[in-house]
């Protein structure tokens, strides 16, 4: 007899030793779905609480803090108590609020510690949010060097030995008088506690479809709820356009999400059921990454997620999502992709590669000056660019590493230099996309087979999906062909350009069509193919065109 699998928490596993962590620097790596947010505020913050001490949570999503705070009103009874205790903000909240001039050592003074969940943000986050990623987390060590800090995330792997990096950074620049009967070579020991052996993908079910028609075919027609993940927005709405047109789906049962409209009236019901009741309310979610950490989905009814990024962080943050208690079967939907999309991202990285210096803050005075004018006059389209490359970090923090030519950049009260983080990010996604393009090339399937390893699942895991779609596209296309009948020259010319206006961007693709007609010799290709022929009578001086079926002909 089998015996019942029985989900472990890290909670149980832990057990007291939280209790001698003292203001050490504690990583926690877990699965999603292990409890990581239940030991917070269950059990580390309540031990703080009890000793009359205060703690930050920080975290990365809106949303996630609406989740914490939601979990946090069940453990205190008055707000003067829940005041004192602890305080729930964004990154983005504070890397505002330091921004504003506030003194981070200031700032920190009223917290024994600090937890920072989803803390792989600062290595997901960085090449767009260079000071809220690469500055803050100095600012966040350098200030909370005599709190304890934890940092929390499911793909700590990414960001680990960064982290570790500035906190010995942090270490060395940390005041002398601030020391003083400090231990503090304690206060720097780091304690790393991993998890991941905890992880498990029984439940999950692999379906490979290889068109975007099929997949919004399967979500509209399927009875279960879908959550598709897609982090690019125009294709997101996209599909939604598509399940609209296509009535495979009304407007009440699609809910489409991004940082743009998450805070719009019309989405409150649904983030409200997502961070309270942690329920789709929709019968199909489509969201960018705004949903994509931190938010868990207890719902029964959900049956189908679909991911579309590259990023294997993004993916396994992505599928923790939907958690494994309330879920029996959970379809990991795949959709095809060719060489050229992961070539054309590979080159995008590589474009932005090139931007940042060969060796370590290293500029040079010519380049210094192209950057200021570039950024802070924002009349080039590199702006963006260097904004990322390059953060200014304050100069009377000597935390950071300064550039090493002999010309500082600097820009009011900062220092120009490097956003390590970002670099960091942008290399590893030009090395996984060039790596995925080489997969593609050989065959689209494997690209799908690496990621499908991340969750150690084997190619034979994979069930492989026909296309509904361009199995009805071919029926039309055969509808269409067939109704060639006794065509004339000038009937046969108009048939040919409806056939490629209508179907060159489908199932006729490779057969190199325009907008236009098309000669009698590539239409007798098509028809071959198709088990179709074209047979030519003349009749009173003139050709006269008509296509069957070859079985029909004989």
């Amino acid at each position: 007899m089998n015996t019942p699998y029985r989900k472990k928490y890290i909670a149980n596993i832990i057990g007291d030793k939280y209790e001698e962590w003292g203001r050490r620097k504690i990583f926690l790596n877990a699965p999603t779905g292990t409890g990581k947010t239940t030991f917070l505020v269950k059990k580390l913050l309540a031990y703080h609480r009890m000793r009359g001490k205060k703690v930050l949570i920080l975290c990365n999503r809106k949303l996630l803090r609406k989740q914490y705070l939601g979990q946090l009103t069940q453990e205190f009874d008055s707000y003067a108590e829940f005041n004192d205790a602890v305080e729930v903000k964004t990154y983005q909240e504070l890397a505002n609020t330091l921004a504003s001039g506030a003194d981070p050592l200031k700032l920190f003074n009223q917290y024994e510690a600090v937890f920072m969940d989803e803390c792989h943000y600062f290595y997901s986050d960085s090449d767009f949010n260079g000071i809220g990623t690469y500055v803050l987390l100095h600012a966040i060590i350098y200030a909370g060097m005599l709190c304890q800090l934890v940092f929390i995330s499911a793909t700590m792997d990414c960001v680990q030995d960064l982290i570790v990096q500035v906190i010995k950074n942090c270490a060395v620049k940390y005041p002398q008088e601030l020391r003083r009967g400090i231990d503090f070579e304690k206060v720097c020991q780091i304690l790393s506690y991993d998890f991941d052996y905890l992880a498990r993908y029984d439940y999950i079910r692999c379906k490979y479809i290889p068109d975007y028609e099929s997949l919004c075919s399967l979500i509209g027609t399927t009875e279960k709820k879908s959550v598709v993940f897609i982090d690019n927005k125009k294709k997101a709405q996209e599909i939604v356009q598509y399940l609209f047109d296509n009535n495979l789906a009304t407007k009440t049962d699609v809910a489409f999400l991004n940082a743009q409209n998450l805070d719009e009236e019309r989405n409150r019901s649904i983030v409200e059921s997502l961070t309270i009741a942690n329920k789709l309310l929709s019968k199909i979610l489509i969201t960018t990454s705004v949903l994509d950490n931190g938010v868990s989905i207890h719902d029964k009814d959900v049956e189908n997620i679909c991911i579309l990024t590259e990023s294997k962080v993004s993916f396994m943050q992505m599928i923790g999502r939907i958690r494994t208690e309330n879920t029996k079967k959970l379809n990991l939907v795949f959709v095809r992709r060719e060489a050229s999309y992961f070539e054309r991202r590979a080159s995008e990285c590589k474009r932005l590669m090139d931007y940042f210096p060969q060796k370590y803050n290293e500029t040079s005075h010519s380049e210094e000056f192209q950057i200021m004018n570039a950024v802070w006059n924002n009349q080039e389209e590199i702006a963006e660019i260097y904004r990322n490359v390059y953060v200014p970090v304050p100069r009377k923090v000597e935390i950071f590493e300064k550039p090493k030519s002999r010309i500082k950049c600097t820009f009011g009260g900062n220092t120009i230099v490097v956003n390590n983080f970002s670099k960091r990010k942008i290399e590893d996604l030009y090395l996984l996309e060039s790596r995925l393009y080489q997969l593609a090339v050989v065959d689209p399937l494997n690209v799908i087979y690496e990621q499908m390893s991340w969750i150690n699942k084997k190619p034979t895991d994979l069930e492989i999906v026909s296309s509904c779609y361009m199995e009805e596209l071919t029926e039309e296309l055969l509808s269409d062909l067939l109704e060639i009948n006794e065509f004339d020259k000038t009937e046969i010319s108009r048939a040919k350009k409806a056939l490629a206006q209508k179907y060159n961007k489908d199932i006729l693709k490779n057969y190199s069509l325009r907008n236009r007609s098309f000669s009698n010799e590539k239409l007798e290709k098509i028809l071959n193919d198709f088990h179709l022929e074209l047979i030519t009578v003349e009749e009173h001086g003139r050709k006269l065109y008509t296509v069957r079926k070859k079985e029909e002909a004989k």
